[in-house]
């Protein structure tokens, strides 16, 4: 989740998107910034903030707690619940302008791929 460079200098950032793939799954996927890793993809038939914090509580246990985290205004995402639980660990939130999925760009187009290269067979 978040990046390290020589000597574990906190660096990195979390970019996240929901991207609805087929009329039945969405796929939620956590790419890192710094090293353009996907950390992971979970595709189910809905998302909710409770399962937005069950995987970034995982990711932060894992690779550590990001500097920031960048979103789109999804209800996942914006929901009081995550707001609450980032900010007790001083993660900050940059939510992109409503439209603008350039505001993510290396996540939307991680999204875009995937669904080209494994949904859309």
């Amino acid at each position: 989740m978040a990046s390290y460079r020589v000597g574990s200098v906190r660096t990195g950032a979390l970019a996240m998107a929901a991207a609805k793939f087929t009329t039945a799954r969405v796929a939620f996927t956590n790419i890192d910034e710094f090293t353009r890793e996907c950390l992971s993809i979970d595709v189910s038939r809905k998302l909710n903030s409770q399962d937005v914090l069950c995987r970034l509580a995982e990711l932060f246990v894992l690779r550590g707690t990001p500097e920031h985290i960048r979103s789109d205004n999804g209800p996942e995402f914006t929901a009081e619940a995550v707001k609450t639980w980032l900010g007790r660990l001083e993660v900050n939130t940059l939510f992109i302008e409503p439209g603008s999925p350039w505001g993510n760009g290396y996540c939307e187009s991680f999204n875009s791929k995937f669904r080209d290269g494994f949904l859309n067979c």
